[in-house]
């Protein structure tokens, strides 16, 4: 989905030698409504929403529910605002709303606590679960992931890239690699590792990197399954 507008969404991301990342804006596009999306975009198997600052409203997610996709979320979006030029945390109002219309849900472990704001993981996955997503994926960068659903917890490693240039982007590599896998064979943990691996070839090159082949990730995944 594409919409013509003055400025597209720029963030300066900034990270310390832990990882961790401010953000600062320079530019938010204007906003996507139902109305963006075509048809030819609601007959798709799988619609992935990753709103960068507020960009989609939640009917898009409930338009394409009612299409029948398999539908995911990156909820960051949601959970943050700006204050001045700073990526500032936002509380999320109208999760429940919104989650109800989602299948899949991918976030990481400080978005988890502050979409839900429980005192354990384990809790906020239990709410996250009841409020309609069959599928959460929690991201915890450099020490894997996990992946929940109503009757298993299957945890998923670190796949190791060739050198560490740059982690932009790596989370949404990610989810996108997860979803295709997903769709294709419905096995949660060949198609976490799938993510990863597919991940691990964004980290690295800085910015937008040269897609590898299907060989390439099967081959790098080997050993992790």
């Amino acid at each position: 989905v594409s919409r013509d507008g003055q400025h597209t969404t720029r963030f300066i991301n900034q990270y310390d030698s832990t990882g961790a990342r401010t953000q600062c804006v320079e530019a938010i596009a204007a906003p996507i409504k139902k109305n963006a999306l075509l048809e030819r975009h609601l007959q798709s198997r799988v619609i992935h929403f990753c709103p960068l600052i507020g960009e989609i409203d939640g009917s898009c997610i409930k338009a394409a529910k009612e299409a029948g996709a398999l539908v995911s979320l990156d909820p960051q979006g949601f959970l943050r605002t700006v204050q001045g030029d700073r990526v500032v945390p936002k509380e999320w109002t109208d999760r429940a709303a919104v989650l109800k219309h989602v299948d899949v849900l991918k976030l990481d472990e400080t978005e988890l606590q502050s979409a839900v704001g429980t005192a354990t993981e384990i809790d906020a996955i239990g709410k996250i679960l009841n409020e309609g997503p069959e599928i959460v994926i929690v991201i915890r960068d450099r020490r894997g992931s996990t992946i929940y659903t109503q009757e298993d917890k299957i945890d998923i490693p670190l796949v190791l890239a060739d050198q560490l240039v740059d982690a932009t982007g790596s989370g949404d590599t990610y989810a996108i690699g997860f979803l295709v896998e997903y769709a294709r064979n419905e096995n949660l943990r060949q198609a976490g590792v799938f993510g990863a691996s597919c991940a691990s070839f964004n980290l690295e090159t800085m910015g937008p990197y040269e897609m590898p082949t299907r060989g390439q990730v099967e081959s790098r995944m080997k050993s992790y399954l």
